[in-house]
């Protein structure tokens, strides 16, 4: 089952914005169904053209950057989280450009491969990831994308 998360609608003045949300896989193997939902978005903020890579950790706990999820199901069970392999792209416009695409890479999440379900059958997930250098002629502009992330028992 993939759903879709909405993008936040976001304006910028003179730089360029960026945001993620992304599509979520769920598995319903055991007989308790796993869920999970977003909670915010993963965000990279404003940056100047040329600007260099910037990394949003995934942290410990919510942040204005990090992207996070809750996840529901069978009490202390352990699942399986899997990230993008690839980088994706944020675009603006149109997108056909490549000064109007900027490459995300390295998906990181806390917890990293396995999560533990609490004895009330929950887990906040973090995400994070870098986001490419600039050019200097990059589009002005809001840059959004997706990802998906998939969790499995």
């Amino acid at each position: 089952m993939l759903l879709k998360q909405p993008l936040s609608s976001l304006r910028t003045f003179c730089n360029i914005f960026f945001v993620l949300c992304c599509l979520i896989s769920q598995n319903h193997a055991n007989s308790q169904a796993l869920s999970i939902s977003q909670n915010s978005d993963l965000i990279f903020g404003s940056a100047p053209q040329g600007d260099g890579p910037k990394v949003v950790p995934p942290g410990t706990t919510e942040t204005s950057e990090n992207a996070s999820f809750d996840v529901k199901g069978k009490k202390n069970t352990t699942y399986v989280i899997t990230l993008p392999s690839t980088a994706i792209n944020m675009t603006t416009g149109s997108g056909s450009t490549a000064q109007q695409r900027i490459s995300v890479s390295n998906f990181t999440s806390n917890p990293a491969s396995n999560g533990l379900l609490n004895n009330q059958g929950r887990q906040f997930l973090y995400i994070g990831a870098t986001r490419a250098a600039l050019l200097f002629n990059q589009t002005v502009g809001s840059y959004s994308g997706s990802f998906q992330i998939i969790v499995v028992y």
